[in-house]
């Protein structure tokens, strides 16, 4: 993770910013060092829409669209 510029606390904290190029590199490392070629998806599998934060609380209070009526 450092090598990537990220302090290893960081992973676990919520308020803290981490760029996005960071993260995917960090995620590429793991997957090679693992040579798990798929880690990215079976990490995806295991989260959660809550660690989107405050976008997951907004899509679940956005309103949703009408059905389409038929044509």
């Amino acid at each position: 993770m450092r090598s990537q510029g990220i302090e290893p606390p960081a992973a676990g904290d919520y308020d803290t910013f981490l760029p996005y190029a960071s993260v995917a590199a960090v995620i590429g490392d793991a997957a090679q060092e693992l040579d798990c070629p798929d880690f990215g998806m079976r990490l995806a599998r295991k989260q959660g829409i809550q660690m989107l934060g405050p976008i997951a609380a907004c899509s679940h209070q956005a309103p949703r669209n009408p059905p389409l009526p038929p044509s």
